[in-house]
């Protein structure tokens, strides 16, 4: 399975990461600093439920190819312009999957009218390319 995630702070850094480690294609779409680290030191998660490193990850800030999954991780009002740089990787049968810190102000993707699904993470971010203490709240 093919997985792109864009936003890579806690928690894209944490859920994809996880994806990565299970064996999963992923894909990290970042720019500038954290995109640097992401290419040059790979990544590291801490949490409860087991700190891992990924030495090695795809790293983008152009991504190509169509995916089956994309996960917007961005701060709510970031989600727009999200949803814009990942147009290419959409697919007519990709999964799209909100997961914005901050909901406020968050708008539906596409004009989309949609439920948002709320769940509760405890998550932060050390650094670029370093998550910790990501578990449910």
């Amino acid at each position: 399975m093919r997985i792109a995630f864009i936003g890579i702070g806690a928690l894209g850094g944490y859920f994809g990461g996880r994806l990565a480690k299970a064996g999963n294609d992923v894909i990290f779409i970042a720019r500038g600093a954290t995109l640097e680290a992401l290419r040059k030191d790979g990544l590291r998660v801490e949490s409860p439920l087991g700190d891992f490193a990924l030495p090695k990850v795809q790293a983008t800030g152009d991504p190509t190819g169509v995916m089956d999954a994309v996960f917007i991780t961005t701060k709510a009002w970031q989600v727009t312009e999200a949803a814009l740089q990942i147009r290419s990787t959409v697919g007519p049968e990709t999964v799209v999957v909100p997961l914005a810190k901050r909901r406020r102000g968050l708008q539906p993707i596409g004009g989309c009218a949609r439920s948002w699904a709320r769940a509760g993470w405890n998550v932060s971010r050390h650094g670029h390319g370093h998550c910790a203490g990501c578990r449910p709240a």
